[in-house]
């Protein structure tokens, strides 16, 4: 009777070993982007005709709204920089021909700071933004490198 209980436990013991097995097979898979791989559409469509067509057309009208807005962003921030040239324009020039009438008036400092003030302004603020857009451009490539 011992030997029974015995094979019986390596018998159990052998079922479990292979079920233990079987639990611990995984297959998994993953995609990214608008849409799934082929054999996955094919998938769809035969489960329900016409999904993969539903699908498509799903993704394009995703792709056609992001690019919408991206247009959108991009013509907004063209105009507010044109905005902002024209008004810095106007103010700099305004400056200067406010100086230029201070120094005609015997005010020359004042005039002076007034016609020069912007000018230096403007390249300092050209100077720091040139060497902004080198540093980021540096942290990209060194980005991309560490890539």
């Amino acid at each position: 009777m011992r030997k029974k209980r015995k094979e019986k436990s390596k018998a159990i013991q052998r079922r479990d070993k292979e079920n233990l097995d079987e639990r611990m097979t995984e297959i998994s898979t993953s995609f990214s982007g608008p849409l799934p791989p082929p054999n996955l559409l094919q998938g769809y469509e035969n489960i329900l005709f016409g999904a993969a067509d539903r699908i498509i057309s799903m993704a394009e009208k995703q792709a056609n709204h992001r690019q919408d807005l991206e247009k959108s962003v991009t013509q907004s921030n063209i105009s507010n920089e044109r905005m902002g040239m024209w008004m810095a324009f106007t103010l700099t020039v305004s400056l200067m021909g406010f100086g230029a009438y201070l120094i005609l008036n015997d005010k020359n400092t004042a005039g002076y700071f007034a016609v020069f003030g912007p000018v230096v302004f403007h390249a300092a603020n050209y100077i720091y933004n040139k060497r902004r857009e080198e540093k980021v451009e540096e942290e990209e490539n060194h980005s991309r490198k560490a890539s």
